[in-house]
């Protein structure tokens, strides 16, 4: 089973820049991976609790770097679930005025 959250938005603090130390910023989030389904055990994984622990990681760490940042929401992650083929991107749409930045795992 592959499960998926695009664009998950939130503020956050995150990056080395005064004013973005100082001021949250719009933060997107997408993300995918895989995991066994068992239909008779009802083993399923809750989309709800994985963008909420995203967006508490990001939150609460308030990261200078999004290295940092993307780094600690994969461990939390994959010490929660046991999950497989883990594809996770951070971006900051309004950082610059002619393009999207991020990083992604």
């Amino acid at each position: 089973m592959k499960l998926f959250i695009h664009n998950l938005e939130f503020e956050a603090i995150l990056g080395v820049l005064k004013y973005e130390r100082q001021n949250p910023q719009k933060i997107v989030v997408d993300l995918e991976f895989r995991y066994n389904y068992d239909k008779q055990k009802k083993d399923y994984i809750d989309y709800t609790k994985v963008a909420q622990n995203i967006q508490d990681t990001i939150i609460s760490g308030k990261y200078k770097l999004i290295e940092e940042a993307l780094i600690a929401c994969e461990l939390s992650i994959c010490a929660i679930y046991d999950i497989r083929d883990l594809k996770l991107k951070i971006t900051k749409p309004n950082i610059m005025q002619n393009c999207k930045v991020g990083v992604q795992l």
